[in-house]
């Protein structure tokens, strides 16, 4: 999967850096989390989704600061 995503990216100006969700979550570090916190992508309008997706592909996190 992260090899065809990696494809998917080839020659794009804002390449893709794949990383577990451990160190996305990182980058929130200092900042307090807004609901739904570091989740899969869908699961920010999940109104929209007929069923939860299976696996993660991609996350979505949104903060503020303290």
């Amino acid at each position: 999967m992260t090899a065809g995503v990696g494809r998917l990216y080839e020659g794009v100006t804002a390449p893709s850096a794949p990383r577990a969700r451990s160190e996305i979550l990182r980058f929130f570090d200092g900042l307090e989390m807004v609901t739904p916190g570091l989740v899969n992508v869908s699961e920010w309008r999940n109104d929209f989704m007929p069923e939860k997706p299976g696996r993660t592909i991609f996350y979505a996190g949104m903060a503020k600061k303290l």
